[in-house]
């Protein structure tokens, strides 16, 4: 009787975990499902998101990349960067970029905080050179512990273009393509805030000199043959000085109707002089073409301008608030005693 008790409990836990094994594998089944489902709409998503998607370890090395950031890379396999950093990637290439990226990495891993919103300039291997925005995570185990990173960066470079592109429409002359006033204003700003500033550059600041320029008799084109032709005086003008000054160091820019500005780095106010009357005795040989709005007939004009000169060394004992009218003061008045043959 004992026996046949014996047996009926052995075959009774037998069938028990017969059973237990058969859930388990039905939960592995379905497991190993989710797992497949989720590593397939893994691997979707990496593959068509247009975002760069990357996991690091701690020592920057990649642990795994989506195929925007393999494209990049000129890599046909993402699975070619595991083990790889950005150093390995970036050799010959853009390194300074790599030596920020792991810095920002490293930081983000000590902190055991993201770093959002990071503006990149980067030129990548297969030569794309893009701006775009980053954000950089912890990556953690199991355990809560910090491993490494993983990022997500999204390209803008079309937005800074049109950024790039918005503000130098602000800084240009509609009209002429020269400097705006506004960007002159900024520049003048700058440079008394770091004359009075004593900054390192203060030798140079007082080499500085500023012209101030007025085109003679303009209002009487403007009455004379109309608007039009009063801007394709100033068109021609601005061409016509802008390839007398030094490109890229000095700077001219349109102050508002027919007055224009010329700063001069580096030179001091009599040889400033010296240039702007070259320049002004280049122009009367000049012939500009326009036509008439009353009679619609082509006619040459000759031009000139008077001008004042002023230079920043002039400015170093006055008061900051005082400086720009001082300026101004000084050239307009200069400009009235050219204007009146003095």
């Amino acid at each position: 009787m004992y026996k046949i008790f014996n047996f009926f409990k052995e075959y009774k836990d037998k069938t028990k975990l017969l059973e237990e094994v058969k859930t388990l594998k039905e939960k592995v089944v379905i497991l190993e499902k989710k797992l497949m489902q989720q590593s397939t709409l893994m691997n979707v998503f990496e593959k068509n998101i247009i975002d760069i998607i990357y996991f690091k370890d701690r020592r920057g090395n990649f642990i795994r990349i989506n195929k925007a950031l393999a494209d990049k890379f000129n890599i046909e396999d993402p699975e070619f960067a595991v083990g790889k950093n950005d150093s390995d990637l970036f050799k010959n290439i853009d390194e300074i970029h790599a030596k920020e990226s792991y810095e920002d990495e490293c930081e983000v891993m000590d902190n055991d905080e993201p770093r959002t919103g990071i503006k990149e300039h980067v030129v990548y291997p297969n030569g794309d050179d893009v701006w775009q925005v980053t954000d950089k995570f912890p990556l953690y185990n199991i355990k809560g512990e910090v491993i490494g990173t993983w990022g997500r960066s999204v390209d803008i470079t079309e937005r800074e273009k049109d950024r790039e592109e918005l503000e130098k429409q602000s800084k240009i002359d509609g009209l002429t393509k020269i400097w705006s006033r506004e960007y002159i204003s900024r520049i003048i700003d700058q440079k008394i805030e770091a004359l009075l500033g004593w900054k390192d550059d203060f030798e140079e600041l007082k080499n500085l000199s500023l012209v101030f320029i007025d085109l003679n008799d303009f209002k009487q084109i403007n009455d004379s043959y109309g608007h039009d032709a009063g801007d394709v005086v100033l068109e021609e003008v601005s061409s016509f000085i802008a390839l007398r000054i030094r490109k890229d160091i000095d700077i001219f820019g349109r102050w508002g109707g027919d007055e224009f500005i010329i700063l001069y780095p580096n030179i001091k106010g009599e040889l400033a002089k010296k240039l702007v009357n070259k320049i002004q005795e280049q122009i009367k040989d000049v012939e500009i073409e326009v036509v008439a709005d009353k009679d619609n007939k082509k006619h040459k004009l000759n031009l000139s301008f008077s001008k004042g000169v002023v230079d920043f060394k002039q400015c170093i004992s006055i008061e900051q608030f005082k400086i720009f009218k001082y300026m101004f003061n000084k050239m307009k008045s200069d400009i009235q005693r050219e204007q009146k043959g003095l």
